[in-house]
């Protein structure tokens, strides 16, 4: 049998529960939800210029039509 992929669904702080204060991560009460958080945040890539690149491109291809 070949290797099957399990799909796991991405990790976000919209329901994560801090051990520390047993608060909701995204409300950031404490030192440990806070660094949670933007660490969660600074792993996101930047959608915005890769979706501008994408309008560009497709703008270009509409204008040589």
């Amino acid at each position: 049998m070949g290797m099957t992929q399990t799909w796991r669904p991405l990790v976000n702080c919209d329901n994560l529960v801090c051990a520390g204060c047993s608060g909701l991560v995204e409300e950031g009460r404490c030192s440990l939800c806070r660094a949670t958080r933007e660490q969660l945040h600074a792993h996101r890539l930047p959608a915005g210029p890769v979706l501008l690149a994408a309008v560009v491109a497709l703008l270009l291809l509409l204008l040589l039509l």
